[in-house]
């Protein structure tokens, strides 16, 4: 039910700018349209709930492209993951509401073009997946009420997709994973995301590739 609850804004703007740039003939409705298209396929995953990070990686890389198109000059972003960390498993569309949150909240109230970097390491036993923007940033008190909202059991309000990662994750893999959240006014924000590196289950039906687990 938390995984379903997608903003649908996103889907209808897109959608808006494709129709857009069909009128005008711009030659980035191709780009934008499959980038639509893979972002949606990866989505669905076959209905499985758990997925390659190499494949997350991929559909919030889809969803930055669709958004660098609409916000025009207004971020560039970067992804970096070590190949043995891409063979990770995660729970699936965890990153994009965190992405998206980044550019509504950091980067599009900025003046200047902002950036975004999507950085993934192993850390002591904990897979680390940090999004990182330099946009306005919080001040303390907002920094504050951000974190627990973050952390609340409500179901509506502000920030729910954000709420919603964080809540999928401790229900799949415990309390001690999550979000952690820091900002500086003015500087920017780190959203850091927590899981366990976690073994393939043998008894699946997964690929070759698949199969080749984080160490």
């Amino acid at each position: 039910a938390l995984q379903a609850q997608i903003n649908p804004h996103f889907l209808y703007n897109t959608l808006d700018s494709i129709i857009w740039m069909a009128e005008t003939q711009d030659s980035n409705i191709v780009a934008m349209t499959e980038a639509l298209a893979k972002l949606f396929r990866i989505s669905l995953n076959k209905g499985n709930e758990e997925i390659l990070l190499k494949k997350e990686m991929e559909h919030v890389k889809n969803y930055l492209i669709i958004q660098s198109m609409r916000y025009a000059d207004k971020f560039t972003f970067e992804i970096r993951v070590e190949p043995e960390v891409e063979k990770c498993r995660i729970i699936k569309l965890i990153l994009q509401p965190i992405v998206e949150n980044a550019i509504l909240h950091g980067i599009e109230k900025k003046k200047e073009m902002g950036r975004i970097q999507i950085q993934a390491i192993v850390r002591e036993g904990t897979l680390e997946i940090r999004v990182t923007d330099d946009g306005i940033g919080m001040q303390p008190d907002r920094l504050m009420r951000f974190r627990e909202s973050i952390m609340s059991d409500e179901i509506s309000g502000k920030h729910i997709g954000m709420r919603n990662v964080h809540r999928r994750i401790q229900l799949h893999f415990g309390e001690a994973y999550g979000l952690k959240i820091d900002s500086e006014w003015q500087k920017g924000t780190t959203v850091t995301i927590l899981l366990p590196v976690e073994e393939v289950d043998q008894a699946k039906e997964v690929t070759e590739d698949e199969n080749r687990n984080c160490r």
